[in-house]
């Protein structure tokens, strides 16, 4: 099914989430996915009690900036300021702390806030895109509304296995297909100008295609790390590396990594709330459109030589990589 057809019935635009192939992760339970949806037009605490009025809970502040809603039918939920000068430490003293609150409440004019949903299964995203909806209509604002708010969203999806042959064919497919979804995210030019996103560079991506499965743990961590030193990829796997090898990755990068998880950090560029055709369940459902190529080895493979052909035949009549991924993909 096209991911962008999916959808739950007439009268709605929140689509149907789509199954993943691999349904498990490898305790047995269905995979889980982590969202985080950056806004702005909202203070921390008027999203918290949205939160708790649509899902329960008890709401917490942990300082005027951050504020968690705990208990919900769903888990715990924090809504902050994204920048971490709005947030005191633990060493933070009176002055600090009025500082810190002061720059929070200036900075909220371009700095976004962002809902840290727990993670859910995928069938209960579409309850998430309805409490986003939610705090639209009570005046939070995405992508759309404001050149400055280059606001996205981030889907952390839990990894179906710990080996790296699925891991690498799962990524193998993100890199094939990027800028064919890309394109069809529409993403709002201000938001596409800036680095929080970028793609893998070319050669990087060239070195994965080609060497197919032949690729090690310890051999991919180094390779990944040295071309990909920054979490400012449109996937960032240096979490879920770090949780597969923390050692080997902190040698690689010369530093103490600083995210820890087995998931996949989809870092979309886009949250355009108060767009009816966007929802979050509607990205999940283009990232099952990659797990499902990656479960394909078939249309893996052809798509791989694809790409080869592509890359050696820039002077010749090769169609666009649009084109070629859409003759593949259908």
């Amino acid at each position: 099914m096209d991911p962008d057809k999916a959808g739950r019935g007439a009268g709605t635009l929140i689509p149907d989430p789509l199954a993943p192939p691999w349904p498990f992760g490898e305790d047995g339970a269905p995979r889980r996915v982590g969202v985080e949806v950056e806004f702005a037009g909202l203070e921390t605490v008027e999203a918290a009690y949205i939160v708790k009025s649509r899902l329960g809970g008890t709401v917490t502040a942990s300082d005027p900036h951050r504020w968690t809603v705990a208990d919900t039918e769903f888990g715990t939920f924090t809504i902050e300021l994204d920048s971490r000068y709005a947030h005191p430490s633990e060493e933070s003293g009176p002055a600090d702390l009025a500082l810190r609150e002061a720059f929070g409440r200036v900075a909220s004019i371009v700095v976004p806030a962002e809902i840290i949903a727990p993670p859910v299964a995928h069938s209960d995203l579409p309850e998430i895109d309805t409490l986003v909806r939610a705090l639209a209509g009570a005046g939070a604002r995405g992508t759309e509304e404001w050149a400055p708010y280059a606001f996205g969203l981030h889907l952390n999806i839990e990894t179906p296995s710990r080996e790296i042959a699925p891991i690498l064919k799962i990524f193998r497919a993100f890199l094939l297909l990027s800028p064919w979804l890309r394109r069809r995210m529409r993403i709002d030019p201000t938001r596409a100008l800036l680095p929080f996103v970028d793609p893998f560079p070319t050669d990087f991506v060239d070195w994965v295609v080609n060497a197919g499965d032949d690729i090690s743990l310890e051999e991919f961590i180094t390779a990944y790390c040295r071309a990909n030193p920054s979490k400012h990829r449109d996937l960032d796997l240096l979490p879920l590396l770090t949780y597969l090898d923390e050692n080997r990755v902190a040698r690689a990068l010369g530093e103490k990594p600083k995210a820890k998880r087995p998931t996949f950090h989809y870092r979309l560029p886009d949250a355009r709330l108060s767009d009816p055709s966007w929802s979050i369940t509607g990205e999940w459902n283009r990232w099952v459109a990659v797990e499902r190529l990656a479960a394909d080895d078939h249309r893996l493979e052809l798509l791989s030589r694809a790409w080869r052909r592509w890359r050696n035949a820039w002077l010749s009549a090769e169609p666009d990589w649009d084109e070629m991924v859409d003759k593949v993909m259908s």
